[in-house]
């Protein structure tokens, strides 16, 4: 709780001020609960919240099967999407690296 008052309030003449947004650390650094010191603030694109980020990733070999949930990442609410690519392993066992993920996301 003393961490959270440091980073989100200033005492003035006998009183109280919340700091202004600009005033308080980046989103990564500030904490937003004392009971989930690691929960977070972070926006994506018009939504925003305070907690985690779940990561999913789907097959995408045959148009004409069924996208299967092939990994589930849950990673703190700041965490880059595009960071939680990685190396993964094909129906045939062969290794796919980020940029071909990246191709095929782009040609989608």
């Amino acid at each position: 709780m003393h961490r959270i008052w440091e980073q989100q309030y200033v005492e003035i003449e006998g009183g109280v001020r919340v700091l202004d947004a600009k005033e308080m650390p980046e989103a990564a650094r500030r904490v937003e609960s004392p009971y989930e010191t690691e929960a977070h603030y972070s926006t994506k694109g018009a939504m925003s919240w305070v907690g985690y980020k779940v990561h999913l990733t789907e097959s995408c070999d045959d148009e004409d099967l069924p996208n299967l949930i092939t990994s589930v990442r849950t990673t703190v609410a700041t965490a880059t999407d595009v960071n939680q690519l990685g190396v993964r392993r094909t129906d045939r066992g062969s290794l796919v690296n980020k940029p071909t993920v990246l191709q095929w996301i782009r040609k989608r």
